[in-house]
């Protein structure tokens, strides 16, 4: 009972927001986004100084906007809880046509690459998606998409992937022989690294300089409030002012944005 009459007033909450923001849209308001720690972009232990959330925050400010971010444990549990409603959004996440059915989504807003981590010990080198067969279990993350150009490869050639929930497991499983590549960002990978494993772990494990796609992500607000579309576009217009924040590759991306399709 407790547990339904906590969803109950989140689902309030989010309505209740939701009408302020389109009937005032000058309004001070906090936004409920839905995170998972992903050190160096997110911190649990000091949210307000990871490097997406930064961006973020100072991104909402300028509209007038609070950000509140809601902890899980892991980034499945935040995509889902914002799909169903319960939160306003979730950011840092790539568009897919899968993901549009749920989400509006904002201009690009990070650009990642995304590296093959492996053993110092383990002579991995690659330049097509045709050699990985070669090199798995591959370790990826549950409900992470890694470009299309990988999941169809996945596909064709029946490479057997190694899911886990959370990043930082892949190392440890690298380390115990049970997978060959660990897929993640770079900058996550290392700092992941730093936070979690000695200096004689780390010193075992390096990284494939050839990135296997870029994570151009993006906020995401979902689609069962229609008032967004408006937060969605005042965001928008926010991020094309704040030259900045943005390194002038991604302002190039933005440019080129056609929306999610």
């Amino acid at each position: 009972m407790q547990q339904l009459m906590g969803h109950l007033l989140a689902f309030l909450s989010v309505i209740i927001s939701t009408l302020l923001i389109a009937s005032r849209p000058g309004l001070a308001e906090t936004i409920r986004l839905s995170v998972a720690d992903w050190p160096p972009y997110y911190y649990k232990t000091n949210p307000a100084d990871g490097e997406h959330a930064k961006i973020i925050n100072q991104l909402f400010k300028q509209v007038g906007l609070e950000v509140e971010y809601v902890w899980y444990d892991d980034w499945k549990a935040a995509f889902n809880t914002a799909k169903a409603g319960r939160h306003h959004g979730t950011p840092s996440w790539r568009c897919n046509p899968e993901r549009a059915k749920y989400f509006n989504f904002t201009l690009p807003i990070f650009n990642d690459p995304y590296v093959f981590f492996h053993l110092t010990d383990t002579p991995f080198h690659w330049n097509s998606y045709s050699q990985l067969k070669a090199w798995e279990p591959i370790g990826v993350t549950a409900s992470y998409f890694y470009g299309e150009d990988f999941h169809q490869a996945v596909a064709q050639d029946r490479i057997y992937l190694h899911q886990v929930r959370i990043d930082v497991l892949m190392f440890r499983l690298l380390l115990r022989g049970r997978i060959q590549l660990a897929l993640m960002t770079r900058d996550n990978g290392q700092s992941l690294m730093r936070r979690t494993l000695t200096q004689q772990q780390q010193a075992k494990i390096t990284y494939h300089p050839t990135p296997v796609t870029y994570s151009i992500s993006h906020i995401l607000f979902s689609k069962q409030w229609p008032g967004y579309q408006k937060l969605v576009k005042s965001i928008n217009q926010q991020i094309i002012q704040s030259k900045d924040l943005f390194p002038e590759e991604i302002q190039a991306i933005q440019q080129q944005w056609q929306g999610c399709k």
